[in-house]
């Protein structure tokens, strides 16, 4: 698992802004808002994007690229 966080989390037309997204095999397993530092957590910044691919998994995206 990859757990990142970052400024603003955009999913539709909901923001969360401070969030951490957990990440399994590529594809997004949750995500919650940032209520503190939490070990093992990557900060990316900025802004990322909520996406459903074609099969109904959610992905990440970040800077126009999904993230793996």
């Amino acid at each position: 698992m990859r757990r990142i966080a970052v400024h603003k989390l955009f999913i539709g037309k909901e923001v969360i802004e401070m969030a951490v997204i957990e990440l399994v095999g590529g594809y997004v397993k949750s995500y919650y808002p940032l209520e503190g530092e939490m070990a093992m957590t990557e900060w990316i910044g900025g802004e990322a994007y909520l996406k459903t691919d074609n099969q109904g998994r959610q992905q990440l995206l970040i800077n126009n690229k999904i993230l793996c």
